[in-house]
């Protein structure tokens, strides 16, 4: 289990996703941050990659679309990266 110390989500680097991905098992092209992208264009969102860090090492991820509604935020349709889970 990852140290709390250490451990901490934030955004993932497009190039860095990529770099998981190539070694995540099931990783899919749902899963790829042009395709994330590509889907924020087309519904209005704002793509996000966010990662499970333990120090610098990327253990866990998910990609999706987040849209901004009135006060709050929601995320749309996404896809969680093979390879671990956050939480």
């Amino acid at each position: 289990m990852a140290s709390a110390k250490h451990f901490h989500i934030d955004e993932v680097a497009p190039a860095v996703w990529a770099e998981f991905l190539s070694n995540a098992v099931g990783a899919t092209i749902f899963s790829d941050a042009d395709w994330v992208q590509d889907a924020a264009l087309a519904s209005g969102g704002t793509p996000r990659l966010l990662g499970a860090w333990d120090g610098d090492h990327l253990v866990a991820g998910v990609a999706g679309v987040y849209r901004r509604t009135a006060d709050r935020t929601q995320p749309q349709k996404g896809h969680r990266a093979p390879g671990g889970t956050l939480g």
